[in-house]
């Protein structure tokens, strides 16, 4: 019975050990190695399709995206998006949201089988139309007002835990195994780092004959880690485009049948510093029922201003003709 309770204390210490081994290789710490990007797109189709360029309708409804990574072996700190919306454009109130994707790798291609979004406090991430947000707010517990947090890396999704047991032949003594680097092959466990999860255990066979691996006292465990170690997502919001252009813009251009907008952004975070991203929407005019820029019309005159300046013409030609009279006389 001692034995018995000896090996339960060992195993809860193996396995504490295996978890943390793996934990340490997938989350990392310290600095090296960090990498973080951002990408900014847009769809003017409710999402099917993704762009860092797009054409929309005035008045028509734009959904910008703008993408976060971090694919290094540590976590980033400070770490905040930010952008500016394009003059003439307005935020659709309710549509900003944190969402962490992991499943994703080509952003104009997005993946929503792992997904995780929280609506953001748009009073304090927006002022007017400048956007700073966490690109963590509102996930893992934390505020969804958060203008800064923590970028954690995300390599692996699981930790497949492999548990395998051994009984010895010639005694009544068993014992668990959890990792996956022992020296003696024959005693190694396949708990791993990896984005899928194990089905199987995988246990080494054992020594025929002295100790043999125990199929029926053996298991495996993916252990998710979704909430914790991802470090790709995005923030998203809805702009309705500007109904026509500007008399600026007429008055530059006035037959000009579209309008440019280019948008910056940038993911800064400690140590990876600043990373911009950059789009453009484009607004077609020529979608309008008139014309964008009409032209100016025939400027209409006050009838009193009129007839006195008639009056003050014909005077002054009735002076200049009296003049000339008599001079000629």
């Amino acid at each position: 019975m001692r034995a018995r309770a000896r090996l339960r204390a060992v195993r809860k210490v193996a396995l504490a050990a295996a978890a943390a081994g793996v934990l340490s290789a997938t989350v990392g710490v310290g600095t090296a190695g960090a990498a973080t990007s951002s990408t900014l797109l847009y769809s003017t189709d409710g999402g099917a399709s993704w762009s860092s360029s797009a054409t929309v309708a005035p008045g028509g409804t734009v959904l910008v995206r703008q993408w976060y990574d971090n694919d290094g072996s540590a976590a980033e700190t400070g770490a905040s998006l930010s952008t500016t919306i394009p003059d003439g454009f307005t935020l659709n109130g309710g549509s900003t949201q944190v969402c962490s994707n992991p499943s994703t790798t080509n952003p104009t291609s997005p993946n929503s089988s792992e997904l995780e979004c929280a609506a953001s406090n748009e009073g304090s991430v927006w002022s007017g139309s400048d956007l700073q947000v966490s690109p963590t707010a509102g996930l893992f517990g934390q505020s969804n007002g958060l203008t800064s947090g923590i970028l954690e890396m995300g390599k692996k999704r699981y930790i497949n835990l492999h548990e395998c047991t051994y009984n010895s032949v010639a005694t009544p003594l068993e014992f668990f195994i959890h990792n996956a680097d022992a020296g003696n092959a024959a005693f190694r466990a396949g708990t791993n780092a990896s984005n899928s999860a194990d089905g199987a255990v995988s246990c080494g066979s054992g020594i025929a004959g002295t100790w043999n691996n125990q199929a029926v006292g053996s298991s495996v465990q993916a252990i998710d880690l979704l909430d914790a170690t991802r470090g790709h997502g995005y923030v998203e919001y809805a702009l309705t485009a500007p109904p026509g252009p500007t008399p600026e813009a007429c008055a530059a251009n006035p037959s000009a049948g579209s309008e440019a907008f280019a948008q910056d952004g940038s993911l800064t975070s400690t140590p990876s510093g600043a990373k911009a991203s950059s789009g453009t929407i484009t607004v077609d005019w020529t979608l309008l029922s008139e014309p964008p820029c009409p032209e100016d019309p025939i400027p209409l005159v006050d009838p009193m201003v009129a007839g006195a300046g008639l009056v003050a013409v014909a005077g002054a030609g009735f002076v200049l003709y009296r003049r000339r009279d008599t001079a000629v006389a």
